[in-house]
């Protein structure tokens, strides 16, 4: 007898996961794991008859909306599964745990407990230190988290103008941009590309929590965009590619006791941002750009020389000139990733 999940039009065979995983079901010879919880059995579809044969039986989602919201979105992630095209997105702020980590090459979870489950959860969050990654669907639903942890501080110094006593007020080239409002790098999004046929365990605990198993090593992810604050208001520019996580501003404090604080993070932040524009403005920090906008994509990507040269300056190669490359590797938190 095959247990077979039955998610719209996806009919696939389960597994139980084992040991490790003994509260999980597994999609048969992939590394997909559905919680047991979240599944009940159900009648079988008269469409699935091909699949499921007399004697087998059918397992469904155990809870969902009127519209079958869930089991929708399960369907759509499990056929990007299937065809290794599966794009999910962790949120990422400026002063989270992990940042130096990133930055590193590695980007870790809570702990070492190797159970797929969700994190921060407990008093003392010791039941929750596992090893899994909490991620979402959406870029846009990443944004949120990588913009989270904001402190009054950072929010008054994204209202100050760029103006002389202002640490980076002296990278502008254009001195009309000088009275405009500050731009404040606070959070990253990070994409993650998962399938059938690559090496990172997913697992779905519910319609709103899918984790999946780290600590991951910078070739297993792309750092996909960049959040700022800019008087008090949050957009996003895509992150330039082939540039490396080493290259990320540097850790902002975390709940900062007073503004001196964050304006000697700044300062050193705003050696990364000289460097920026020594390497081209490829972040384009000065007016950042709205997600759906393209000018930052092309600005990153649709020139080869200019992607070739801020790679080159961030490596500190002999391509760019003597005296940018000699600016841009004196201040090495600056260049940038992909």
């Amino acid at each position: 007898m095959t247990a077979y999940l039955v998610a719209g039009m996806e009919v696939l065979p389960l597994s139980a996961s084992g040991a490790t995983y003994a509260n999980f079901r597994t999609i048969t010879g992939t590394q997909f794991h559905l919680a047991t919880q979240e599944l009940k059995n159900i009648d079988v579809p008269w469409w699935s008859g091909l699949v499921i044969k007399s004697g087998d039986s059918a397992i469904g989602i155990a809870r969902d909306d009127k519209l079958g919201t869930s089991e929708q979105e399960l369907e759509a992630m499990l056929k990007a599964y299937n065809s290794n095209s599966l794009y999910l997105y962790r949120g990422i702020s400026g002063n989270h745990f992990s940042w130096d980590g990133l930055k590193g090459g590695t980007l870790v979870s809570e702990g070492a407990v190797d159970i797929p489950k969700a994190t921060m959860q407990g008093a003392d969050r010791v039941e929750s230190r596992t090893r899994w990654l909490p991620m979402v669907r959406t870029a846009k639903e990443a944004a949120g988290p990588a913009a989270g942890s904001l402190d009054a501080f950072t929010q008054r110094l994204s209202l100050r103008a760029r103006a002389p006593g202002v640490p980076n007020d002296d990278i502008f080239a254009d001195p009309s941009e000088r009275d405009q409002p500050n731009a404040i790098p606070i959070g990253i999004v990070v994409q993650v590309r998962l399938g059938k046929d690559r090496a990172i365990p997913v697992a779905w605990l519910d319609s709103l929590e899918i984790v999946i198993r780290g600590p991951l090593q910078e070739n297993q992810l792309k750092i996909h965009q960049i959040v700022w604050l800019s008087a008090a208001q949050t957009t996003l520019t895509t992150w330039p590619g082939g540039v490396a996580a080493r290259y990320l501003p540097p850790l902002r404090p975390y709940q900062p006791a007073t503004q001196a604080v964050i304006d000697t993070w700044w300062a050193e932040c705003s050696v990364w941002l000289r460097n920026c524009t020594v390497s081209g403005d490829v972040l384009q920090y000065r007016a950042p750009v709205a997600p759906a906008s393209a000018s930052v994509s092309a600005s990153a990507s649709a020139s080869a020389s200019a992607s070739a040269s801020v790679a080159a300056s961030a490596s500190a190669s002999a391509s760019a000139s003597a005296s940018a490359s000699a600016s841009a590797a004196a201040a090495q938190p600056a260049d940038q990733k992909s």
